[in-house]
């Protein structure tokens, strides 16, 4: 058994996320906006999931604000959370809790942007398998855009593009309709 299949074992017995239950790890950071301070939270789940725990966020080793215990999510729901961002180059990770942000088994989800530079919590996010290596980063957004998911893989650079704001709609484009021939 590789450890990362041992890591994912363990962590699904331990958060409790399996088919059929919602939990904090179908939690997904799918939008950020470092000019607006704000970052897009999806749940990626077909059940509603009630927040049992304050989930802290960590961004170049300064930790921000957080998702409040009692916060519910619907059904593959997004919402917008105000955190201050660094406006070129930072990674933003939201965690179980509100310690242990060195622990990778505490990380569910995040994202680094703007340079290979290494400014936090990235070598973190690699042994938790939530980001490929400590240099890989997503491009900034152009101007009046943010960085949005596109896909449902946010460890995967390549699965974020630049488009126009979108706060609390997330939605997957990563599978376009088929060329259909005229008949």
């Amino acid at each position: 058994m590789s450890i990362r299949y041992f890591v994912a074992f363990f962590g699904i017995l331990l958060l409790g996320s399996y088919p059929g239950r919602s939990a904090v790890t179908d939690l997904r950071i799918t939008e950020v906006d470092p000019l607006g301070d704000w970052v897009e939270i999806t749940h990626f789940s077909d059940m509603a999931f009630v927040n049992g725990a304050t989930r802290g966020f960590c961004k170049r080793f300064n930790y921000a604000n957080s998702i409040n215990i009692g916060e519910s999510f619907g059904a593959r729901e997004s919402k917008t959370f105000n955190i201050s961002l660094h406006d070129t180059l930072s990674d933003v990770w939201l965690y179980v809790g509100t310690a242990g942000f060195g622990i990778a088994a505490n990380m569910i989800t995040g994202m680094k942007y703007g340079g290979s530079a290494q400014t936090g919590r990235e070598s973190v996010a690699v042994t938790a398998f939530l980001w490929p290596s400590t240099s890989d980063f997503i491009p900034l957004p152009d101007a009046g855009e943010t960085m949005q998911l596109i896909g449902d893989d946010p460890s995967d650079p390549a699965s974020w593009k630049s488009l126009p704001p979108t706060p609390g709609q997330y939605f997957v484009i990563n599978n376009p309709l088929p060329n259909l021939s005229q008949s």
